[in-house]
């Protein structure tokens, strides 16, 4: 069966038999999807993946993004990424997908093809064969398809791959649009970005079906919450104009060390759900980052895979969970918990 199938790719060597299944919610569409990036805490596996997921789902979130590289899936992983979206439906999510050709600011596409120019004749053949079996993988209800994550970062790094990166975006939608035209497609972009560099971002989006974001309260070091929440999600409803937009990743974290603290997190977190109402009508789905702190093994591999090891940065991830590593709640939690029980409240 592809339940035990997908159960056994997050169990980690676990029987099947030995896992408690919850009795997950019945799956239902809302205005905005809420979302929860889910994870475990320290020393968590299976089992507690699923319990993460069911707590999220009894919480009201129906909304589970899923990030997959390029660069993980050719040649052998396009079984793994239907699997993974049969579990996700069997949670109860619907799912938005974001496809990281860039993630922040690496370049995630297979080995053979990184020196490569992003518009280069072989590149642009891959991507297109690529695309056409990764489509095939995904299921019919998939939500929206993003086809790089945080790409602004990177090309604000290495400006000189941005006409190529603009041409090989439009490739992508070309062929994606001739293989399935119903689904909405876009690229992620940083609120820094909108702040930062407006143009590139109104390039990158000039394209797109769904706006996808990604916002964090870190930008500038300032870590002010009053008016900036607001401000913040209604310059990236006007970047989409009268289009979607699709909140990838809304978090904000709770150390000093990051400038923070969990009483700004939670205020964060206030102002976050009344800027959802205030926009709700264009708001298509809304992620918020993330239920658990990362490990200490995770967050070693996080600042290797970014190559940012300054303090700040490494507190900023190491503080972004509503939950911390050992399980228990943060006051953010707390007033997810609320505003989520107002929004969904008959």
């Amino acid at each position: 069966m592809w339940l035990i199938s997908a159960i056994l790719l997050f169990a980690a060597g676990a029987e099947p038999e030995t896992l408690r299944v919850p009795d997950f919610p019945r799956r239902e569409l809302s205005s905005p999807m809420m979302g929860l990036a889910i994870n475990v805490p320290d020393g968590g596996g299976a089992q507690e993946l699923l319990d993460a997921a069911h707590e999220a789902r009894r919480t009201g979130f129906n909304l589970l993004p899923k990030s997959i590289k390029w660069s993980d899936v050719e040649p052998g992983g396009f079984g793994k990424v239907a699997e993974d979206m049969k579990f996700h439906t069997f949670m109860g999510f619907y799912t938005p997908v974001t496809l990281q050709t860039i993630d922040t600011n690496n370049k995630t596409v297979p080995a053979d093809l990184m020196g490569k120019a992003w518009d280069d004749p072989e590149m642009l053949a891959r991507w297109e064969a690529f695309l056409e079996r990764f489509i095939e993988a995904l299921p019919a209800d998939t939500l929206a398809l993003s086809l790089g994550n945080e790409v602004d970062i990177r090309l604000r790094m290495k400006p000189e791959e941005i006409e190529g990166y603009l041409k090989f975006l439009a490739h992508g939608r070309r062929v994606v649009n001739r293989l399935r035209p119903t689904l909405p497609l876009g690229v992620t972009t940083t609120y820094e970005g909108v702040l930062q560099s407006p143009e590139l971002v109104d390039r990158l989006q000039a394209g797109a079906d769904t706006v996808f974001m990604t916002y964090y309260l870190n930008h500038g070091g300032t870590m002010k919450v009053e008016g900036e929440v607001a401000e913040a999600f209604s310059a990236m409803v006007r970047v989409a104009g009268r289009r979607p937009v699709m909140m990838q990743e809304v978090g904000c974290p709770a150390s000093a060390a990051a400038g923070s603290s969990e009483a700004k997190q939670a205020a964060f977190f206030t102002e976050t759900f009344r800027a959802i109402r205030r926009h709700r009508a264009q708001l298509a789905g809304v992620s918020l980052f993330i239920q658990y702190d990362f490990t200490p093994a995770q967050l070693k591999d996080l600042t290797a895979y970014y190559g940012l090891d300054a303090p700040d940065f490494v507190a900023f991830l190491n503080s972004l969970g509503l939950k911390r590593t050992d399980g228990t709640h943060r006051p953010a939690w707390d007033v997810v918990r609320r505003e989520m029980a107002s929004m969904t409240a008959p």
